[in-house]
């Protein structure tokens, strides 16, 4: 696989890619005269993610009954950069699941843990097949 290098600036919502260059001379070049102050980047060109274990992540809504309004594929990102509240008894869960009916079904689990212990985890990257993260809004107030 050919390296490509990337010069970007900013961060958060200040975000940007200034360029993409075929040699680290080349984008060292451009990140003085971009005067960005961000870590050259190395990336491999057209490297796929790998997905070894044949988990995705889903989001899984439910009503203030338990019942599932909606079940829908979502961003790994939101696996650990994601607020996931409960309102009243309505909560969404974010899951690793192989499928539609297994994030339910997991997610149902996690939620029936929560309101039973009323124990929020913690927002970190799960690390386990089916592992969620569920915070409140009194976790971040």
């Amino acid at each position: 696989m050919t390296t490509v290098f990337m010069v970007s600036s900013g961060s958060y919502s200040d975000y940007g890619v200034d360029g993409i260059y075929s040699t680290r001379e080349l984008a060292e070049e451009a990140k003085k005269r971009f005067g960005s102050d961000n870590d050259i980047e190395e990336i491999e060109q057209d490297a796929m993610p790998s997905l070894n274990d044949g988990l995705y992540a889903w989001e899984v809504y439910f009503d203030d009954g338990g019942d599932v309004e909606r079940c829908e594929y979502t961003s790994p990102n939101h696996l650990c950069w994601d607020t996931h509240w409960m309102i009243g008894r309505s909560v969404r869960v974010i899951c690793r699941a192989r499928d539609e009916a297994h994030a339910i079904k997991v997610a149902s689990e996690k939620r029936a843990q929560f309101l039973a212990t009323n124990q929020p985890q913690t927002p970190e990257m799960p690390s386990h097949p089916g592992e969620t993260i569920i915070i409140t809004p009194e976790d971040i107030m």
